[in-house]
């Protein structure tokens, strides 16, 4: 589904809120966002609400929890408030939000998906759980039109590029 604007999506799209989780895609350009958009959906979120100036070509198994808010983010209100109104729209759900190039990833994601990571939280009455979001970076930053890697992923200990 695909929404023209921020108004049109608080306007129209709410029902996209209503059941979890959700995650939202700010997508600043077209860096690596189609692999960012393929890898969350394969992580089993319920929808995934990008909100971005252009979308990719994206396999059609992947559109279906997709929905596409079409806004410059340069030039809109800011994320916070963006993230603010969806929270009070989604009440109750557990939303996640990240940028494209960042990837989430948390133990057993491979064999599990984000539901049941949260249902056995719950289960389990814990409070918090271990995620990692990594943030591609190259080792070249020398060359802007390859400062990410998909094969060559460097991060120090502090999870920022490695120098």
């Amino acid at each position: 589904m695909d929404y023209a604007s921020l108004d049109d999506f608080f306007k129209s799209g709410k029902h996209h809120l209503q059941k979890g989780p959700i995650a939202l895609i700010f997508a600043e350009d077209d860096v690596e966002l189609a692999s960012t958009i393929l890898h969350h959906s394969k992580l089993g979120f319920t929808k995934i609400i990008i909100f971005t100036k252009a979308m990719p070509t994206l396999p059609s198994e992947f559109k279906n929890n997709l929905v596409s808010v079409y806004v410059d983010l340069f030039n809109s209100p800011e994320i916070s408030v963006i993230i603010n109104k969806i929270n009070i729209l989604a009440s109750s759900q557990w939303v996640y939000f990240f940028y494209n190039a960042e990837y989430l990833f948390f133990p057993f994601c491979e064999t599990r998906s984000v539901a049941e990571l949260l249902n056995f939280h719950s289960e389990e009455r814990r409070e918090a759980m271990l995620t990692f979001v990594v943030d591609l970076y190259t080792k070249d930053f020398t060359n802007p039109a390859e400062a990410t890697s998909l094969e060559y992923t460097l991060a120090n200990s502090t999870g920022s590029p490695a120098s």
